[in-house]
């Protein structure tokens, strides 16, 4: 997760992310590489969920 995004109360910490990749596919080499990252989209989803923002309304 990148230091320089400012932290907010659905950020997930180290360990929750290691809990969470888990469900995630690992990089294929098929098709095209991966250009977002997991945790920032996760973070995202969360981030909708609790505040009940619309997903474009995101500070990202």
């Amino acid at each position: 997760m990148e230091a320089t995004t400012p932290a907010y109360p659905t950020r997930l910490s180290e360990t929750q992310w290691a809990t969470l990749a888990a469900y995630f596919a690992a990089d294929s080499p098929l098709g095209r590489p991966r250009n977002t990252s997991l945790p920032a989209v996760v973070e995202a989803i969360l981030y909708v969920l609790r505040a009940g923002c619309p997903w474009r309304m995101l500070p990202w």
